[in-house]
Order: structure tokens, then C-alpha cells, then sequence
């Protein structure tokens, strides 16, 4: 399966914020700029996948189900929706082989 890439950035855009484990702000640029997700999530995403192949509780060449629905830091579930979806990716509950390399 061939996934859509997205065209390069006309602009170079850097932002960042770095707390300590109470939330304290030890560094930050730009941090209220806003950015779309699909650029800001696969750190966050990557760190999940490698903590749960650490703790034995996914492998790395596992396949995972496709979900458009995600428990957020409040507990709540939220779904995306709009142009957040892109018609040639994958229909939820689709299994996803190796969606993560060990290599990169």
C-alpha cells in the first residue's frame, strides 16, 4: 500500500516547548504557534510505540489496527474527522503490518 506524501513547505517553521515532569516550562520558542498535528504527533506516536515494545507490550513488527479514534490527556475520546482524513489511507479496524521499523 502506497500512503499520500505531503507537499514540501514553502516556509521553515520551528517551535518548541520542554517541561520537566510538574509541567514547568524549562524551555520554550514559539510555543503558541500552532502546527498541524500530522507534523507534531509521530514524535509522540514513535515515543508510545517504543515505551510499549520496551514494557513487552507491542512488538515492533506487530500488526496494529487502524483507529481514527484516540483517548486524549483528559480521558475523553476524540475522533478526527474532516481534513484530517485523507481517502487513500486505510479504513479503521485495517490491520497495519511493521508500522514502525526497528531501523527506522
Amino acid at each position: 500500500m502506497s500512503l499520500p506524501t505531503a507537499a514540501a513547505p514553502t516556509e521553515v517553521r520551528l517551535a518548541h516547548c520542554l517541561l520537566d515532569a510538574d509541567g514547568a516550562v524549562l524551555s520554550a520558542a514559539r510555543a503558541e504557534e500552532p502546527f498541524y498535528a500530522a507534523s507534531t504527533i509521530k514524535p509522540h506516536v514513535s515515543l508510545a510505540v517504543a515505551r510499549a515494545a520496551e514494557q513487552g507490550e507491542l512488538g515492533l513488527d506487530a500488526e496494529v489496527p487502524v483507529t481514527r479514534t484516540f483517548t486524549g490527556v483528559d480521558g475523553e475520546p476524540f475522533t478526527l474527522g474532516g481534513d484530517h482524513l485523507d481517502p487513500t489511507h486505510p479504513e479503521p479496524g485495517t490491520k497495519i503490518a511493521r508500522a514502525i521499523s526497528p531501523r527506522g
